[in-house]
């Protein structure tokens, strides 16, 4: 992890896999991020009613050798913060829309631009060339993220990649059980949790499939058996401060940079301006 990095974000990507009482100091950090930049351990321990010990594992478990270390990331991260967000005081209200939007706004700033920090080129690139020479792509995903793989499927799909994404995820279970060697399954989850997507896994994994995940949270038992991670941070919990993940639009960033890099592995200029004018221009000649 990046010691100097965005502690919030970190906190957002990891909260659904701390215990209750690493839950309750991750939602205080949340809630009174400037306040916990000068706490003690015993003083965070106090206001969230657990203990020395569970704020020191607490931090431990964001990577950090002491509270200490993670006390002056969360400094660093909120002299960063922008003067949009302090405008509303860290919150969404009808009192002040115009505020409001631009703290959302400098929220959504920060995701694409953390994911655009954490992309590795060697890795994506074999990612794009992956998806460029596939027999099959199979997308898959649970919940609100089957939305987003139907849209990854048209957009793969409209450069030359044989892509789909079935409507239900037990079509993708279904469905991952005809998957070879030659073909990918790209997965996308921003928690990295779901059991639905064990047996998907599974299939793959027999076939000895590539599997690609998008996910804001590597460590996940699932994301640990991806061949390869992209990260897409999500800052839905610090916008919210709540659990809902409502947000896609560091998903729609990556899916967007994979179709404009999967545009440059043409050879042959017509052959790709054919697909492309057969694929996005078709329906204009009944216009």
């Amino acid at each position: 992890m990046d010691k100097t990095g965005d502690v919030l974000s970190h906190i957002c990507a990891v909260m659904n896999s701390l215990s209750p009482s690493e839950k309750a100091i991750a939602t205080y950090v949340l809630d009174h991020p400037s306040d916990v930049a000068t706490m003690t351990v015993r003083e965070l321990a106090a206001g969230t009613g657990t203990s020395p010990a569970s704020v020191s594992r607490f931090a431990r478990t964001l990577d950090y050798r002491t509270y200490s270390d993670m006390r002056l990331a969360l400094g660093i991260s909120i002299s960063r913060a922008s003067g949009e967000e302090k405008a509303t005081g860290g919150k969404v209200t009808l009192d002040d829309v115009e505020g409001s939007i631009k703290y959302v706004l400098s929220h959504k700033v920060k995701e694409l631009s953390q994911t655009a920090s954490l992309i590795d080129s060697d890795d994506f690139s074999t990612v794009v060339n992956l998806l460029h020479n596939a027999n099959l792509v199979l997308i898959a995903g649970v919940g609100n993220s089957i939305s987003m793989g139907v849209n990854a499927a048209f957009k793969l799909s409209q450069v030359g990649v044989r892509a789909f994404c079935p409507s239900t995820t037990d079509a993708m279970v279904s469905a991952a059980t005809s998957l070879k060697e030659n073909d990918i399954l790209l997965v996308i989850s921003t928690s990295g949790y779901s059991k639905r997507l064990v047996n998907i896994f599974d299939s793959a994994e027999d076939s000895n499939t590539p599997i690609i995940m998008i996910t804001d949270n590597p460590d996940t038992p699932l994301a640990k058996r991806a061949t390869y991670i992209i990260r897409a941070i999500s800052r839905d919990q610090a916008i919210t401060g709540t659990e809902v993940a409502f947000s896609h639009s560091s998903i729609n960033f990556v899916i967007e940079l994979l179709f404009l890099f999967l545009t440059s592995c043409w050879d042959d200029p017509v052959e790709f301006n054919r697909i492309i004018s057969k694929n996005l221009l078709g329906d204009r000649q009944y216009s």
